[in-house]
């Protein structure tokens, strides 16, 4: 208690608030710099095999022109309706006289497959007027050491057809012969190197029958086999016998 008339105490001092601290300023993360995109390699590109030519190709301009000499050869025997001697003197098929119905030049033609699959084709002169029944061939030629040569040339009781094998897309040769009634035989060719090489053989010879490995006619170094296993070669072959789509005498440019 204050007496009575004496000055108040000085009042006791407040004491300062203390200073609060200041927070340190939070330090801003430094940016990073946006990586660089990789760029990602490029493939090299992968080369796609050159696939062959599949199905049956007339190379008909690369013919014509390797077969320049032979491509008419039997445009004025067919024109002219030459007699059967005649062919035979100048070294032709004699088949071509069976097909003077109407124009004699519709009926027969020429054809360019590539038969042993070198790039190269072969020419086929070949008859149209009945070649669904019967597609025989008249000759096949084909170019060894740079020249035409005939491979084959098809005559009565000796023909020739040209057979197609489409899961293989390639062709064989087939050669049908008689030596008379009681002996025939059937040769199966391929074309290699400008050759015939024969794949498969049957003769049959007075009512027996043989797997034959050569071209000699002679039976004695064949293996006798039997008709039914013979007959299923032989069939096998014929119904891949191929009629070609051949450019008629009348259609080519002399």
């Amino acid at each position: 208690m204050t007496a009575c008339g004496a000055q108040p105490a000085d009042p006791t001092p407040t004491a300062a608030p203390e200073a609060t601290a200041t927070a340190e300023p939070t330090a801003t993360p430094e940016t990073t710099a946006a990586a660089e995109p990789t760029e990602e390699p490029t493939a090299e590109p992968v080369s796609q095999p050159v696939e062959e030519p599949s199905g049956i190709v007339n190379m008909a301009e690369e013919g014509k022109a390797l077969y320049a000499a032979q491509l008419n050869r039997y445009a004025a025997a067919l024109s002219e309706q030459w007699p059967e001697g005649r062919y035979f003197e100048n070294g032709m098929s004699e088949l071509a006289g069976y097909y003077y119905e109407g124009d004699a030049r519709a009926n027969v033609g020429v054809f360019f497959p590539d038969l042993d699959g070198d790039g190269s084709p072969e020419m086929v002169i070949g008859a149209i007027l009945g070649a669904d029944t019967d597609p025989a061939v008249l000759e096949i030629w084909t170019v060894k050491d740079g020249a035409p040569v005939m491979l084959a040339q098809s005559h009565a009781r000796d023909k020739y057809y040209v057979e197609y094998l489409a899961d293989e897309n390639a062709w064989l040769i087939a050669n049908e012969g008689s030596g008379g009634a009681a002996s025939s035989v059937w040769f199966y060719y391929a074309l290699q190197n400008g050759e015939l090489a024969l794949m498969q053989g049957v003769t049959s010879e007075s009512g027996a029958w043989y797997m034959t490995y050569d071209t000699d006619y002679d039976v004695s170094n064949d293996t006798p086999s039997d008709e039914a296993a013979c007959q299923a070669i032989i069939d096998s072959h014929t119904e891949r016998y191929t009629a070609l789509d051949y450019t008629p005498y009348t259609e080519l440019r002399q």
